[in-house]
């Protein structure tokens, strides 16, 4: 059988290959980054191309800051920054409820039917308050791990002087400015 030589993504060092292009090895023998999964996803490159790197999901929702934090840890730096945004625009809204709510307890003028359910209520949005907030820190934490810091404020500005830069230096790479595109079209 026939050995096929591929490069890691991250050092461009051959990675030994069988003949259908899988890697014999998990992980990069000079930089130990994996180069293949447990479910067999490969991640390789050939002639010094960049573009595995930056894969990306289709449409990012809030559903997506319910996921675990392996999950999240696949997810591009620039999706994670859209994320936060969402969660914290997300996390204010509920607050500004919760905010209104205790207004309406300390007026009286509020209706019998929903001073009765007001108790309730309150503990839910205070409940959904601190769950969004829970979200807005693991997804802080993911992007203060990979950047050093956290963005105090991201807005579409943000996103596409990052979605320029991130154009700029990959211009030679048609894969990596097509999946740009895609992310300017959607989010922008």
């Amino acid at each position: 059988m026939k050995s096929i030589k591929k490069q890691c993504p991250y050092c461009f060092n051959t990675v030994r290959c069988n003949s259908s292009g899988i890697p014999y090895d998990n992980e990069c023998h000079f930089c130990k980054a994996q180069v293949k999964d447990q479910k067999g996803n490969v991640f390789l490159t050939e002639n010094y191309n960049r573009s595995p790197l930056l894969r990306t999901h289709a449409v990012i929702d809030l559903q997506d800051a319910q996921k675990p934090v392996p999950e999240l840890r696949k997810y591009h730096t620039l999706e994670l920054m859209i994320l936060l945004n969402y969660v914290r625009a997300e996390r204010a809204r509920i607050y500004s409820l919760w905010e209104t709510f205790l207004k309406a307890k300390e007026s009286s003028d509020i209706p019998g039917e929903f001073a009765k359910v007001l108790p309730q209520e309150i503990k839910k949005v205070q409940s959904d308050y601190f769950k969004w907030k829970s979200h807005m820190n693991v997804l802080e934490n993911l992007l203060l791990e990979r950047l050093g810091y956290i963005p105090e404020r991201i807005d579409m500005e943000f996103i596409m002087n990052q979605l320029e830069l991130m154009k700029s230096s990959s211009k030679d790479d048609p894969e990596i400015e097509k999946v740009l595109n895609s992310l300017t079209a959607i989010y922008c």
